[in-house]
């Protein structure tokens, strides 16, 4: 017999809430730009991909109170770097710095229209807003893909109740 919960069982106030969404597993991304005089990163593991093929449309959420976000913001070209499984690491470094130290020199590359790209990282894209939409205490923004690059032999790097995971071999 499967189980099936008859009452809720967690508070829905700000820890319980946390506990929920951090039941859902999620790939962790870098999103970078370069304005003039200005490099900005954040840290995200609220993005989603195939929102949309026609246009092709990510998703991605923003605390409204970010100070990187506005720099971000008014980039012409924003770069996003999936992280790969070996970057736990340095995605908690590029996440807990203050926001105008977050960029690792070593570590990102800065392209000629300005995205900045987490080297190493499993998947990059190239793009720009395509709309931005409010949602309680985060901005929602869609990101318009204009050119995108994998690397076939690293995989994702996992955020899933707070720590982060790997994926587990196929099973035969």
């Amino acid at each position: 017999m499967s189980y099936v919960p008859k009452t809720p069982d967690v508070l829905l106030d700000a820890e319980g809430l946390r506990t929920v969404f951090a039941s859902h597993a999620s790939g962790v991304v870098a999103i970078g730009a370069s304005t003039p005089g200005h490099r900005s990163l954040l840290v995200a593991s609220s993005f989603m991909t195939g929102i949309s093929m026609d246009p092709p449309l990510a998703l991605f959420a923003v605390q409204k109170n970010s100070g990187t976000w506005p720099a971000l913001r008014s980039a012409p070209s924003i770069g996003i770097s999936i992280f790969a499984r070996n970057q736990g690491q340095l995605c908690r470094e590029m996440a807990s710095r203050p926001s105008e130290k977050r960029v690792v020199d070593e570590e990102v590359r800065q392209v000629s229209d300005g995205c900045l790209f987490v080297r190493n990282s499993c998947v990059w894209m190239q793009g720009s807003i395509y709309a931005e939409h409010e949602a309680g205490d985060h901005q929602l923004v869609l990101f318009s893909v204009r050119s995108a690059w994998i690397d076939p032999e690293a995989e994702p790097l996992i955020f899933h109740r707070s720590r982060f995971r790997i994926l587990a071999p196929d099973q035969p």
